[in-house]
């Protein structure tokens, strides 16, 4: 009875730590001309995952492991699209106005 506990104890943490292994934590910051952009919306294409940039245009985001497209977009400003490559975590994004 004890091995079968300990079997589940140990599936349970193994199964949780490969689902913290699919995904990372990205950083960046958005700017329109040297600028940041407070407010502007970043998101994973596809998914759910999205946030918005604080006054100094930064932001950070749980993302999925490897590649992805980052979407951002922000009143006034044209819209950006972007793949992130595994390895890309602390990101500088330039976006332009409309």
């Amino acid at each position: 009875m004890i091995q079968l506990k300990n079997f589940f104890l140990l599936t349970l943490v193994l199964w949780g730590a490969s689902i913290h292994a699919q995904n990372r934590l990205l950083k960046g910051k958005v700017l329109s001309e040297q600028s940041p952009v407070g407010g502007a919306t970043v998101s994973v294409l596809g998914s759910g995952a999205i946030t918005a940039t604080n006054e100094s245009g930064s932001f950070s985001l749980q993302v999925p492991g490897g590649n992805f497209t980052l979407v951002v977009s922000s009143v006034g400003y044209n819209t950006l699209s972007r793949e992130v490559k595994t390895g890309e975590d602390d990101l500088v994004i330039n976006i332009g106005q409309k």
